[in-house]
């Protein structure tokens, strides 16, 4: 008799409690903690640079990363290297061509889980073209904080940053390693 009087409570939880789509969490990237780097080579030797100006917009919950929406726009003019020459080259046309494309884009298409970090896959839109890539990363969420943090290498060819002179890698690597560290709060 106390199965027959649980059951339809049971029937309901199924449908309206557990039967329910999970819900990720929207955070909000914090701007001044987080940071995007690349690295490079230009003659033989190692560079360094970063973009000043980047966000991200991420909808994220670790118990069900099939439901993750994460974008990231970066403003392809704040880039900085230390070197007012390399600056204010990678802004021209052989390169970022910062005046037509003033943004590049990052949009995940899935995320699933890698060993014990993650890999979001997608495209990364820089001038006009859009290139499918890997980009794994690790997560530690602390409550309603979180800091993500990956790297990828990537053939800058592809993307026809610099282009002309500056395309065969005698000059400047076309290998490119990409950093991140993105601190946010739910």
């Amino acid at each position: 008799m106390l199965y027959q009087s649980w059951k339809p409570l049971c029937v309901t939880a199924l449908i309206f409690g557990f039967g329910q789509p999970v819900v990720a969490a929207e955070w909000q990237m914090q701007p001044e903690a987080s940071t995007l780097t690349i690295e490079g080579t230009q003659t033989g030797s190692a560079f360094s640079g970063g973009f000043d100006k980047f966000d991200a917009h991420i909808v994220f919950d670790p118990a069900a990363p099939e439901s993750a929406h994460i974008s990231v726009t970066v403003e392809t003019g704040s880039f900085s290297s230390g070197s007012s020459d390399r600056d204010s080259q990678a802004a021209g046309p052989e390169w970022f061509a910062t005046e037509t494309f003033p943004q590049a884009k990052f949009a995940a298409t899935s995320v699933e889980r890698r060993g014990d970090g993650w890999l979001a896959k997608g495209e990364l839109r820089i001038k006009e073209a859009e290139v499918p890539v890997e980009l794994p990363f690790t997560l530690t969420v602390n409550g309603d904080s979180a800091v993500a943090e990956g790297e990828m290498k990537i053939d800058r060819t592809k993307w026809s940053v610099g282009t002309g002179d500056w395309a065969d890698g005698s000059f400047v690597g076309t290998d490119v390693t990409v950093r991140f560290h993105v601190e946010a709060k739910k």
